[in-house]
C-alpha cells in the first residue's frame, strides 16, 4: 500500500461520470480516458480537474492533443499541472497504458471508474506508479483516497442535489409516508423474528436464553403504556393533520388549474370578440 495522501474532488468524479454517460449514449462503449489535473506538495496530492483523452481501437492515447490541451489549461490554471490519468477499463491491463503517460509525469496517478459497480457506494479505485530496480519494473500499488470539497463544490453539488430533488415529482407528504412505511416495515420485520425465536425456544427447537427472553418480556410489557388514550389522541391529531395538508395541497393545486382555465378562457373570448367587432365593421364598409 502507498503512502501517499490523495485527495480528490468531486469536480473529478462529476466530469468523469458525464463523460462516461455521454460515450456510453453516442456510441454504446463505456470505455473512456482522460487526463487528472491538480497539485503536489510533499506527499500530498489533490486532483482537482479532468479533461478527456481521444484514443485509437488499439489503446494508443493522442499524446499531441494531450500536450495541446494541457498548455491550454497551464495558460487559464498555472498552479495544476499534469497527475496522471483516469479511464473505466476494468477488463484491460493497465501498465501498457501507462507507460504512454510517463513521457508527461514520470510516476502519473491512475483512477480506475468501475461504471458496472452498483454495490459499491463509491466504485472508485486509485493507484500510484512505483518503478523499482535497475531494470525500471514498473507496477501500480493501491493508495487510499478521501474525497475533500470546498465551499464553491459543496455549493454546486448541493445545488445540483436540489434540483434533482425539484425534478421528483413526489410530493413531500408521499415521501414523508414513504419513509414512515419503510420504517414500520423494518420493525414488523424484526418482531417477527423476536416470535420466530419465541416459538423455537418454546418447542425446544434452541436452547432457551433467559437474558434474551428477559429483554423480549420487558419490550413486551411497554407496548400497553403507548396504548393509552393520551396516546390515541396524539396519534388521531397527527392523522388528521396529515390529511387536512394533503387536501388543502390537492386544493390549491385545483384552484390553480382552475384559475388557468378561466384566464385561458377570458383571452379566448377577448381576442374572439375583437375578431368578431373587426369582422362587423368591414361588413359595414363593404355596404357602404
Amino acid at each position: 500500500m502507498s503512502s501517499l495522501e490523495l485527495a480528490l474532488h468531486p469536480l473529478v468524479i462529476l466530469n468523469i461520470s458525464d463523460h462516461c454517460t455521454r460515450q456510453r449514449v453516442q456510441t454504446q462503449q463505456t470505455l473512456i480516458f482522460g487526463a487528472l489535473l491538480g497539485s503536489v506538495q510533499n506527499r500530498r496530492v489533490e486532483i482537482l480537474n479532468s479533461f478527456e483523452l481521444p484514443h485509437n481501437p488499439q489503446i494508443q492515447i493522442d499524446m499531441q492533443y494531450l500536450q495541446v490541451k494541457q498548455e491550454q489549461y497551464r495558460q487559464v490554471f498555472p498552479d495544476l499541472e499534469l497527475l496522471g490519468w483516469y479511464t473505466t477499463g476494468t477488463n484491460i491491463d493497465l501498465l501498457p497504458i501507462n507507460k504512454q503517460f510517463l513521457q508527461a509525469n514520470e510516476s502519473p496517478i491512475v483512477l480506475l471508474l468501475d461504471p458496472q459497480n452498483a454495490q459499491s457506494e463509491m466504485p472508485i479505485k486509485m493507484f500510484e506508479t512505483n518503478i523499482i530496480g535497475a531494470d525500471a519494473k514498473m507496477s501500480l500499488l493501491p493508495v487510499e483516497f478521501q474525497v475533500e470539497t470546498n465551499e464553491a463544490e459543496r455549493i454546486a453539488v448541493d445545488h445540483t442535489h436540489k434540483e434533482q430533488n425539484e425534478n421528483v415529482s413526489t410530493p413531500p407528504v408521499a415521501l414523508h409516508l414513504q419513509s414512515q412505511a419503510s420504517a414500520i416495515r423494518m420493525l414488523l420485520e424484526r418482531v417477527k423474528v423476536l416470535l420466530q425465536y419465541v416459538d423455537d425456544a418454546k418447542q425446544g427447537k434452541i436452547p432457551a436464553d433467559h437474558k434474551i427472553l428477559g429483554h423480549i418480556a420487558a419490550l413486551a410489557r411497554r407496548l400497553p403504556m403507548n396504548m393509552t388514550t393520551e396516546f390515541q389522541k396524539e396519534f388521531n391529531a397527527d392523522y388528521n393533520d396529515v390529511m387536512l395538508l394533503t387536501a388543502l395541497s390537492v386544493i390549491t393545486k385545483s384552484a390553480e388549474v382552475l384559475n388557468e382555465l378561466v384566464e385561458k378562457k377570458t383571452v379566448s373570448q377577448m381576442s374572439g370578440g375583437h375578431r368578431k367587432a373587426r369582422g362587423s365593421k368591414a361588413d359595414r364598409m363593404m355596404q357602404i
